[in-house]
């Protein structure tokens, strides 16, 4: 029964130790470093209906609704919005936020950076016409 008794604390103590070694290791090893740079875990409405292939109908709705998503930048890469449907040739969902507003040269820089020729052309394509149809709107009203 002592036997037993002591074989139980050794391992305890053994354990003990080895526990302790452990946390030394850790603390000598592991680095904990905290940085101020903050990432957006919220999606916004427009990248949703991104990702979501919605209808042309419903992105234009919510371009409507949501006008300040349009200036949103995504959680993959920091993509503005128009520059990610220049990217998947979502040439109507870029045409709306074209006409809603869309930092165009930007979306532009970020195709050429990706060396996307297509998304560029697409997009100064899209920023022509999205002009004419404004100059003969503007026309028309007079």
């Amino acid at each position: 029964m002592n036997n037993t008794r002591l074989i139980k604390r050794i391992a305890l103590l053994q354990g003990a130790i080895i526990l302790f070694l452990i946390i030394l290791v850790i603390q000598r090893s592991v680095r904990i470093e905290v940085k101020k740079d903050y990432v957006s875990i919220f999606q916004s409405p427009l990248e949703l209906a991104l990702e979501y292939d919605s209808s042309d109908e419903r992105f234009g709705e919510l371009v409507q609704k949501f006008p300040q998503s349009i200036s949103h930048r995504s959680q993959m890469g920091n993509a503005s919005i128009l520059s990610d449907c220049a990217l998947l040739r979502k040439t109507n969902y870029a045409r709306l936020l074209i006409q809603h507003g869309a930092d165009v040269e930007e979306a532009i820089r970020a195709s050429t950076k990706r060396e996307d020729d297509e998304a560029v052309q697409m997009l100064r394509q899209l920023q022509a016409s999205v002009v004419v149809i404004t100059n003969l709107q503007q026309g028309a009203v007079r």
